[in-house]
């Protein structure tokens, strides 16, 4: 069995946070810490706050790391773009394509796939001017 043991610091931080913390992803983590630290099992605790067991361990070993940054999200979550929009000459190359057919994105994303070498959709198109604006 793995429990948490809290130094005084620690818990009162803890019990700060549960109580009035703004995120409620931050709340609902340190409530598992503090029934960790009085003593109930991983199962228990995935159990009563409906996670899995591997994702209470991962947040324990986050707590281990990085203390109350562990509790938070972090950056970087979610799908990866194939085309880095940022880049300067890909820009050049969308507001060409833009130029040329500024109503049709489909006719966009064919120039820009044929440029690239990459699959380019329309949705991709449009999200890339709609963060550009």
């Amino acid at each position: 069995m793995v429990f948490i043991d809290l130094y005084p610091a620690a818990l009162d931080m803890l019990l700060s946070a549960c109580a009035s913390h703004p995120k409620a992803h931050v709340r609902r983590k340190s409530s598992m810490l503090l029934s960790s630290h009085r003593g109930q099992s991983v199962n228990n605790i995935a159990q009563s706050f409906g996670v899995g067991v591997r994702h209470v361990y991962r947040l324990f070993n986050a707590w281990n790391s990085r203390g109350l940054l562990g509790l938070y999200i972090r950056k970087g979550r979610g799908a990866k773009s194939a085309i880095d929009w940022s880049c300067v000459e890909v820009e050049k190359e969308l507001e060409a394509s833009v130029g040329l057919h500024p109503q049709k994105l489909a006719k966009v994303a064919a120039d820009l796939s044929e440029k690239t070498g990459k699959k380019v959709s329309k949705r991709m198109v449009e999200r890339a001017l709609k963060k550009k604006i």
